[in-house]
């Protein structure tokens, strides 16, 4: 809230209210009501019937409730936006236990600041005071006792506030304060703080202010908010050149009775979407001049009101607010809606891929039907065999990959278990697809049904139903099936742009299930394999490799175990070992390093000690290297 607004806010309220609290109640976003009755259950003078207090950041405030607005007869029901921004409940209930029945006093603006105090009398136990700190980031509300101000209740137990006072029941309550700033009395009347202010503002250019003098005068002088600070400064540029002394004399006289000089103003975002509403002063059309008479801020701008009390002004903001965030809970409901229809059309265009396949179960039929009518024609033990299409559905021959570890009518039988398979995958698929698009529908229209605002009751409402069609897209996703109808006839191998990075790698044939390791060819031909993980370095070293392949590994650091496979009675050379001991450099700790400590031995060599973790090895009879790690070629064996 702004400095000047709360001001204007305290100056028309004013002191002896005398209005007996009724209770307290909070509600969403981040408030509360105090409500307030005089004797005869005559709202109090200048209070209304309520005293509104927002701690939410996007727009702390403090305004008195009239009976007559909009607000009051429906603050029992009142719901604004997203049910998780509340008030601790037991916060509400102490400030309701310490409150009920006492008198309100007065609200007075604390140093300028926005910081208010509101006073209370009790009947039995001591005064108390409402401590309202309505800054931007951390707003709070501290009630402590008058006389010593020990913390009864506080709406952010256990937080800092802006003035470094940890804030927890039963503490000491420290206000804070603006030591290093001047008030407006003081830049009005004191001599030495005038000239302290001048020193401070010697160098700046009053004939053409800008950007630069206002954050100045705003950091200078105690209640000049930047709006203020800006709206002072029109003044100025409009009079012409003015001096030094006759920006201070306005500065003070606008502190010092600001509603002659500011106009309650807030300005609202286009569409209440993009930003809250936002609450400040602006120039006053009748203000005193200092020269030339000036014209008032246009109010005719759709997006800026004016208004004639802070009262007023800092409620239609709060209403506003409310709208806003109404307005943004609807729009992330549509937006959450949006992403899960997109997921769940992204799963019905995989489904109807898969459908493609399927349709293949005539070309699985044919090749079968293909390889029973060529018995005698095909050459045992190929690899794939070109036929020619007696079928005659527009291809003349067509190209078939066969098993040479299997026989030819075996072949033929898994051909035609495949079109098995892709026909009965073709029903199933084609009914999940009806209900991934029934989902689909389901979420549109959820999505066409948020209406343009979203208040509380609704909102959790609409927040289950949009989690039960969370599940239900989760549980479609999970019932997605691989392609059921096999490889194609023609089987085209991956470019090398396709392939995975295991596949670049390559494997090794042979491994057991659950085991993967890399494997590379050197420049001569001789095969490298290269453990991933503890488990896969055990099994490359104790189950893989040979007793006379050579076996590597970085000397004093994690890292990987690297196999040499010998290439039959040859002998690995000496480049072949340097480029192994450089792979198991690439794939060690020390991979950044410009070189590398690498031992080598013969497998035999190399034994885990009994008990020892996965991947532990001890060797010996090991030779030693320093080398240069180096990412391997990607070939694959």
């Amino acid at each position: 809230m702004d400095s000047v607004i709360l001001r204007l806010l305290s100056d028309e309220i004013g002191g002896g209210l005398s209005s007996t609290v009724e209770g307290v109640r909070g509600f969403s976003p981040m408030s509360f009501a105090i409500g307030v009755a005089s004797k005869g259950n005559a709202p109090g003078p200048g209070l209304g019937s309520a005293l509104v207090v927002c701690l939410d950041p996007s727009l702390p405030m403090i305004f008195p409730l009239g009976t007559s607005s909009a607000l009051a007869p429906a603050l029992k029901e009142l719901e604004c936006g997203v049910p998780a921004t509340v008030l601790p409940e037991g916060f509400i209930q102490s400030m309701h236990d310490n409150l009920h029945g006492s008198t309100v006093i007065r609200l007075v603006q604390h140093d300028s600041d926005r910081v208010a105090r509101i006073e209370f009398s009790t009947k039995k136990g001591p005064p108390l005071e409402l401590w309202l700190e309505l800054f931007g980031r951390r707003p709070s509300a501290i009630l402590v006792r008058s006389a010593d101000r020990v913390i009864e209740a506080c709406s952010r137990e256990g937080t800092t506030t802006s003035s470094g006072v940890l804030l927890r029941t039963g503490a000491k309550y420290e206000p804070p304060g603006q030591r290093n700033k001047l008030s407006g009395d003081e830049t009005a009347s004191d001599e030495t703080a005038r000239d302290r202010l001048k020193e401070s503002l010697r160098d700046m250019k009053l004939d053409a202010p800008g950007e630069e003098l206002e954050p100045r005068l705003s950091r200078s002088i105690k209640g000049l908010s930047p709006h203020a600070a800006k709206a002072v400064l029109e003044q100025v540029s409009e009079a012409g050149p003015v001096s030094l002394e006759g920006l201070l004399d306005l500065v003070g006289r606008s502190l010092h009775d600001p509603s002659r000089y500011f106009v309650p103003a807030v300005k609202i975002s286009k569409g209440l979407q993009a930003a809250p509403p936002e609450l400040f002063p602006v120039r006053a059309a009748g203000a005193p001049q200092l020269g030339k008479p000036q014209l008032g801020r246009d109010d005719s701008l759709p997006s800026l009101k004016l208004f004639p009390t802070a009262s007023k002004a800092a409620e239609f903001a709060f209403l506003e607010f409310c709208r806003w965030r109404r307005t943004l809970a609807a729009q992330r409901f549509r937006k959450n809606a949006e992403v899960l229809s997109e997921k769940l059309s992204k799963l019905r265009r995989h489904l109807e891929q898969e459908v493609a396949i399927s349709d293949r179960a005539h070309d699985f039929r044919t090749a079968g039907e293909l390889i029973l009518a060529n018995l005698r024609n095909i050459e045992r033990g190929a690899a794939s065999v070109e036929l020619e299409n007696i079928h005659g559905d527009g291809l003349s021959s067509v190209l078939i990959e066969l098993d040479p570890s299997i026989s030819l009518s075996g072949n033929a039988e898994r051909y035609f278990k495949k079109a098995r398979k892709a026909e009965r995958a073709r029903t199933l698929l084609k009914k999940r697809i009806g209900q991934v698009q029934s989902s689909v529908e389901e979420v549109e229209r959820f999505r066409a049904g948020v209406p343009d605002e979203v208040r509380e009751a609704e909102a959790e409402r609409l927040a289950r139903e949009l989690e039960r069609l969370r599940v239900q897209a989760r549980f479609e996703e999970r019932r997605r099936a691989r392609a059921p109808a096999g490889q194609t006839l023609s089987h085209q191998p991956k470019s090398a742009a396709a392939q995975t990075g295991r596949e670049r790698e390559g494997t090794v044939p042979g491994t057991r299930q659950g085991f993967n390791p890399r494997a590379f060819e050197t420049s001569e031909g001789f095969t490298l394999i290269v453990g991933r993980n503890n488990k896969e370095n055990d099994f490359v070293t104790h189950h893989l490799a040979k007793p006379e392949d050579l076996w590597f590994h970085a000397s004093g650091m994690p890292g990987s175990h690297v196999i040499l496979k010998k290439k039959g009675k040859s002998e690995p050379t000496r480049r072949a070992i340097e480029e192994a001991a450089s792979v198991a450099a690439y794939f060690s700790k020390g991979r950044t390093s410009s070189a590398v400590p690498i031992i080598y031995t013969e497998k035999k060599y190399v034994h885990k000690p009994r008990g020892a973790k996965p991947g532990t090895a001890s060797c010996a009879r090991e030779k030693f290297l320093m080398v240069r790690p180096r990412r391997p070629a990607p070939r694959p064996l």
